[in-house]
């Protein structure tokens, strides 16, 4: 299956407000975590429990369970600590740092070109366990590193982002959040993650569309044979005269 979106959520409490608006239903086989769908199953979620290991572990079971592809976008969305920015505030994370590890990722900033613009960029640093020492700048969570080293293994760095709804500030410490806050702060940006998961669909079509054999291609490779370093040239070779002669057959 090609063009789907898969979204990895820590907790129950910040998943339903997702699963409510997209109108999902539980897919029932889904026995390791709990796992939700569209009615097209275009669009996925899983709930993976705490922690950057259930978030990677969880990401590889919906890796299987929806059939991803290298078109398959994907999704982590969460809540976030921070001394920068205010509680409820939406960002997308432009570096990921796992703080044990010393390691970043960098997703690609799709949204923050001419093609959006949703909300503001951060860094985004992944403890092991919770804590209430907030760097300077950008936001503290638990997952994304997990989830970034999963899903880049899956799909192209474009359509791995990591979302985060800042719910705790050195003045607003972890210690006073309730359930119910969660859920209030991820449902007052709802528009914005489903914003962010339609545009993400849309780019995933278009790559889903580059990775389309070019015309004759398959006709060419069951005539004649090729070694994997020849398919790959003629299929570069045959993009490229598509392009430049679209109009004159190349087997003339």
């Amino acid at each position: 299956m090609t063009n789907i979106l898969c979204c990895v959520v820590a907790l129950p409490v910040e998943a339903k407000p997702l699963i409510s608006y997209w109108g999902m239903t539980k897919y029932p086989k889904s026995d390791c975590f709990p796992t939700y769908r569209t009615y097209d199953e275009r669009r996925w979620v899983v709930i993976s429990g705490i922690g950057k290991l259930a978030s990677a572990t969880a990401l590889g079971y919906l890796a299987h369970l929806a059939d991803a592809s290298r078109s398959t976008s994907w999704l982590n969305w969460g809540i976030a600590g921070s001394k920068e920015y205010t509680v409820g505030q939406s960002l997308i994370g432009h570096k990921i740092t796992d703080v044990s590890l010393k390691k970043s990722w960098y997703p690609s900033q799709i949204f923050q070109g001419p093609r959006l613009k949703l909300c503001p960029t951060a860094h985004i640093q992944t403890y092991d366990s919770a804590t209430e020492e907030y760097p300077d700048k950008g936001v503290v969570d638990m997952e994304s590193s997990g989830f970034c080293a999963g899903a880049m293994r899956f799909s192209t760095i474009e359509l791995v982002q990591s979302v985060k709804v800042v719910s705790d500030t050195p003045t607003e410490p972890i210690s006073q959040i309730t359930k119910s806050k969660v859920t209030e702060l991820m449902t007052s940006n709802l528009a914005t993650i489903d914003e962010i998961a339609s545009q993400l669909l849309v780019l995933g079509k278009e790559i889903s569309d580059t990775e389309v054999p070019p015309s004759k291609y398959q006709q060419f490779c069951s005539q004649w044979h090729f070694s994997v370093t020849q398919a790959k040239q003629l299929k570069r070779l045959l993009v490229q005269w598509s392009v430049l002669l679209p109009d004159v057959d190349v087997r003339k």
